[in-house]
């Protein structure tokens, strides 16, 4: 898959490898939950290197439904030293905006108000 970031008018094309797919029940604190999500990794070339996992979650007896996403990274190998330090400043805030949308996101979807 080919993400793109964009920060202050630059666009960075990012390659991922969807490496999980996730589709089964588990017991999550005693409950029955059904899970589905997908994972994916970084490749070369990445501004970072790590992996991102994305649940969603439906206790079957409340029907009470969850988003969780799950990540692990740390800087990848920035060749150009502009770049790198931007990255160093800045690359954290983006992050955690995604993510943060990509929860408001699915609540809106799962709320029946979103699109």
């Amino acid at each position: 898959m080919l993400l793109e970031a964009r920060f202050w008018g630059l666009r960075f094309r990012l390659g991922v490898r969807v490496d999980r797919v996730i589709d089964e029940m588990r017991v999550v604190e005693g409950r029955d939950v059904r899970i589905w999500g997908w994972g994916y990794a970084t490749l070369q070339g990445h501004l970072e290197m790590g992996h991102m996992d994305y649940e969603v979650r439906k206790c079957l007896d409340t029907g009470a439904v969850e988003f969780r996403v799950h990540v692990v990274s740390r800087p990848g190998r920035i060749p150009n030293p502009v770049i790198r330090l931007g990255f160093r400043l800045f690359g954290r805030r983006p992050q955690v905006r995604f993510a943060k949308s990509a929860c408001e996101r699915m609540a809106l979807l799962v709320g029946g108000r979103g699109g």
